[in-house]
């Protein structure tokens, strides 16, 4: 539910509107609550920029404090709930195609995987074009928003989520002839994290986790800082189509790419693709010049996963593709995303989006450094 009063930090976006007219006003002066019991004048300091920014990020003192905390805690009830269940789903879906084309064609995983980029960006225009017709104007407290249902993105989740069970439970994986029944060695899971003991083996680790953290940033604050500095729905959709292509188009040639160049410098440039990226979120203004520097998503994403998957993977033998594969996605996805997401929210809150993308910037960069240090690159 919208809350009723208006806080003090409300002045900040009224003055910050002065700022873009003609106005330049040094001290703002308005009636505050909308109570009337406790209607008051109230007089404030010009804010800095930003403690501007932040209140533009900051949409909590809309709503009620006990509506947030309630949704806060069915949401996150159902996140680990869903994260639970959905976890192995990843490693189990890549174990079960990398068994299937075996280390000789590993080649051909790109391909497979393509389908994937391909589906994200369809679903994700069919989502965002329904989303848009539901967005409504809301004007509270003298500031104008824009709100949208997004209960219609969770039908088409749940709608996606029926269609993957039906196709799952027709998949059919070819028996091995020698099971344990019959004295097949069991998978070496000791020896395969034995590998991640060396420094070099460890060094792909650690920035497998460090581009799993940078990726938790960029998908949980990217397109929702875009929105704070004018992007549109439009823009915001052409993105993620721009985000689709190009990890379609990188997942078909990144193994004529590996062809050319080693796993290790490609992993490097990938590195620098993250730090070219978190620069340019850091210093726009226009949220239209993110869209060119997205196309690196390919690189950051498609051929960077590829290159772990390839690598690491090659590392073990073919019994043990599916405990390397869980350990990678583990670190990758699991440990690195979440703790992205939750370590870039702190930082927002306390900082705003535009330094914290300046820190993951310089983080990027120390992980280059180590990385190519480690591998003599």
């Amino acid at each position: 539910m919208i809350s009723e009063n208006c806080p003090d930090v409300v002045n900040f976006v009224s003055e910050l509107k002065s700022q873009n007219g003609s106005a330049n006003h040094t001290r703002v002066k308005r009636l505050v609550p909308k109570n009337p019991s406790s209607q008051h004048v109230h007089t404030y300091k010009k804010p800095d920029a930003l403690s501007t920014e932040k209140l533009l990020e900051d949409r909590g003192w809309m709503f009620e404090q006990g509506d947030l905390e309630r949704v806060f805690v069915i949401i996150i009830v159902l996140t680990i709930l869903g994260e639970f269940v959905q976890s192995p789903t990843s490693s189990l879906a890549d174990s079960g195609c990398l068994g299937h084309i075996g280390n000789d064609n590993i080649h051909k995983y790109g391909y497979q995987r393509s389908w994937g980029s391909v589906g994200f960006a369809v679903v994700s225009l069919a989502t965002g074009a329904f989303v848009t017709t539901s967005r409504t104007h809301v004007t509270l407290c003298d500031v104008k928003f824009t709100m949208s249902d997004y209960r219609l993105a969770f039908y088409f989740f749940t709608g996606c989520m029926i269609l993957v069970f039906t196709s799952t439970v027709m998949f059919k994986f070819s028996k091995q002839k020698d099971d344990k029944s019959n004295g097949k060695p069991e998978p070496e899971v000791q020896a395969a994290f034995k590998i991640f003991l060396s420094v070099h083996y460890g060094s792909w680790l650690f920035s497998a986790f460090f581009m799993g953290v940078c990726n938790g940033v960029i998908w949980s604050f990217l397109y929702w800082h875009l929105e704070n500095i004018g992007a549109s729905q439009l823009l915001i959709g052409i993105g993620s189509v721009i985000e689709s292509v190009s990890e379609t188009v990188m997942f078909f040639v990144i193994f004529l790419i590996f062809k050319r160049i080693s796993y290790a410098t490609f992993m490097a440039l990938g590195i620098l693709g993250y730090i070219a990226r978190f620069v340019v979120f850091a210093v726009i203004d226009n949220p239209w010049w993110v869209l060119p520097v997205e196309v690196l998503q390919g690189f950051t994403f498609a051929g960077v996963w590829s290159a772990l998957t390839a690598y690491i993977c090659t590392a073990v033998s073919h019994d043990n593709l599916a405990t390397m594969q869980g350990i990678l996605h583990g670190v990758y996805w699991g440990l690195g995303s979440g703790s992205g997401a939750m370590l870039s929210g702190i930082l927002v809150e306390n900082y705003g989006a535009r330094i914290t993308f300046w820190i993951f910037a310089i983080g990027s960069a120390v992980n280059l450094v180590l990385f190519c240090t480690a591998q003599k690159v």
